[in-house]
């Protein structure tokens, strides 16, 4: 019998936003271990980006997030930096792999995590992925190993960190959802540090979220995953 999906359509209000809710209870089947191995000191993954960072032209953010987290130093094919076309075909896919009418393109209809993920194993860019379901202190003991993929809620103030901390503002009114990657930890802040490819928002698309703002998103119907690269 098939398992019941967990859908939540978002509409988006801006064109960098894109991530839909999609749950497969199945996922529970391909869970990350929870053993925790928490840090106790910052620290951050080196992604090896496209330059000048790209700036989303559709909502292609789960397959910008795929991107992201397969350039990271240890997890990057030797050579090869995956840019803005790479995430746009990933996201491509995943509007024809999530449930529900409307491909891109031409619809931007967005796209889910798990459909990303599904579409970059096909690509054979990873070999699998494991989904986080301890809450904030497993992201953070996974972080230490490799980034960590996410799928929040983003509201109107998230687009403006503070120019100084680079931490956002969760509260306020909803913007639609955004498939996000987590590179680094801030210890002083108490902060995980995220990336987009917005061009030169933030600090070149990075930012911060304060650990109990984020435990608050990932309970509203978010979700965290990691991935692992197909390398020669």
């Amino acid at each position: 019998m098939m398992a019941e999906l967990h859908v939540v359509r978002i509409e988006q209000q801006d064109q960098h936003l894109g991530r839909q809710v999609v749950h497969d209870p199945r996922s529970r089947r391909f869970a990350a271990p929870r053993e925790l191995d928490l840090p106790t000191r910052s620290f951050r993954h080196r992604i090896y980006g496209p330059r000048g960072l790209p700036n989303q032209r559709v909502g292609c953010c789960t397959g910008v997030d795929q991107c992201v987290r397969a350039n990271a130093r240890g997890n990057r094919v030797t050579g090869q930096i995956l840019g803005i076309d790479t995430a746009e075909k990933l996201y491509s896919r995943a509007t024809q792999l999530d449930p529900w009418e409307g491909d891109w393109p031409p619809t931007d209809t967005g796209s889910s995590g798990l459909a990303a993920c599904k579409a970059a194993v096909e690509a054979g860019l990873i070999e699998r992925y494991e989904w986080i379901f301890g809450g904030v202190d497993q992201v953070l003991s996974v972080l230490r190993t490799r980034p960590v993929g996410v799928g929040t809620w983003w509201t109107w103030p998230m687009f403006d960190p503070d120019p100084q901390t680079l931490l956002v503002d969760t509260s306020g009114a909803r913007a639609g959802g955004h498939q996000w990657s987590i590179i680094g930890w801030d210890r002083r802040l108490d902060a995980f540090e995220g990336l987009c490819w917005w061009g030169e928002w933030g600090r070149r698309g990075m930012f911060r979220i304060r650990r109990h703002d984020l435990a608050e998103l990932l309970a509203d119907d978010g979700d965290a995953h990691i991935t692992f690269r197909r390398t020669p």
